[in-house]
């Protein structure tokens, strides 16, 4: 005689005390578990942002965004250089960066996951605001290449005629992907990124102050040829190739000296603290301060765990320049953002 097993139902589970209503209960919360994940963040990640310029290829950089809940930061990042911003916020629709060291922000939309903006800071008399979009589509590059490798020293004569310069730049290459810097006398531009592709270079910047913008191609005896900028010439030879046909930078020792290396450096002003500070007193007599005077400007010299401390100059430099106290004002925010309290004067002469 054959048996067979009765059917199984729900009445075993609502035997074992598992209402029928509790099933279905468990089964709507679970359905919608089961296929939900986690969505993306509309802002938070890495963007590959570009400055639009009108009369040359425009300067790309990368736009880092984090998010911790309503908290946003980001950062201005040329490979490994970051620019910090100050605070940020993002509503939904505008995200907004500050970057109180350089009396600037970065606002841009958010629309088709496509950011579109533009960075503004304050020159002087005068807010100076640089058009920029931003998307997903990190670049990408060949693990190799089987073309000239750049990686190298390399001369650069920049200009034509009376205003030509010497300057000196410093690339690497692995496959296309070309990282690097160029030098002049005032000192280097930072790390520039960009590629080496089909005989033809593209290396950028943007860190808040500078568009910078190395363009060229390679010539078949070795040689790169193309512009800084939109349009200012420059033809680049290896070092070794520079140096025998007689191209050399200027030693950036003998650029600028003073008259006098035994006469003491004398100043007085206020403090970042708004005390008043004189070079005769004992903390500021060479002990704990020093500083150059470039174009008129004092460039006091920040603490050497500052990394940035070239770059700072460079940046008083270019705003300094016939700005009268311009350069030391900017000075002391930017002593702020890297925490020198120094005893150096906000406003200094001989």
């Amino acid at each position: 005689m054959t048996t067979t097993s009765p059917p199984r139902s729900s009445s075993r589970w609502l035997c074992a005390g598992f209402p029928e209503i509790v099933i279905l209960v468990l089964a709507a919360l679970l359905l919608p578990m089961a296929g939900c994940q986690k969505a993306e963040d509309p802002i938070a990640g890495l963007w590959q942002a570009e400055i639009l310029r009108e009369n040359s290829p425009n300067v790309a950089f990368q736009l880092e965004v984090t998010r911790d809940g309503d908290q946003v930061k980001g950062a201005l990042v040329n490979g490994p250089d970051r620019e910090e911003a100050t605070s940020g916020s993002f509503d939904g629709k505008t995200l907004l960066l500050k970057f109180n060291f350089y009396d600037a922000e970065l606002r841009a939309d958010l629309a088709n996951g496509k950011l579109s903006g533009a960075f503004s800071r304050q020159s002087g008399k005068t807010r100076v605001s640089r058009p920029l979009t931003a998307t997903r589509e990190l670049p990408e590059y060949a693990p190799s290449s089987s073309g000239p490798n750049l990686t190298g020293d390399w001369i650069l004569q920049v200009g034509e005629g009376d205003g030509q310069r010497i300057w000196s730049a410093s690339f690497k290459q692995e496959g296309e992907k070309l990282t690097g810097t160029v030098i002049p006398i005032s000192g280097d531009w930072g790390t520039i990124s960009g590629h080496f592709r089909d005989g033809e270079l593209y290396l950028s910047r943007f860190d808040g102050i500078r568009a910078l913008l190395l363009t060229a191609k390679l010539n078949a005896d070795g040689t790169l040829e193309g512009n800084i900028g939109a349009d200012r010439k420059v033809v680049g030879r290896r070092l070794e190739q520079a140096v025998s046909q007689g191209a050399k930078p200027q030693d950036p020792g003998t650029y600028t000296k003073v008259k006098n290396a035994e006469e003491p450096f004398r100043f007085s002003g206020l403090d970042l603290h708004g005390k008043p500070v004189k070079s005769t007193r004992p903390r500021a007599s060479g002990k704990e301060s020093s500083g150059d005077h470039h174009h008129g400007h004092l460039v006091p010299q920040l603490p050497r765990r500052s990394s940035r401390s070239c770059g700072l100059l460079r940046q008083v430099q270019e705003r300094g320049s016939g700005s009268g106290g311009a350069g030391l004002r900017i000075h002391r925010r930017q002593g702020t953002r890297f925490g020198a309290a120094s005893d150096l004067p906000a406003t200094a002469w001989y």
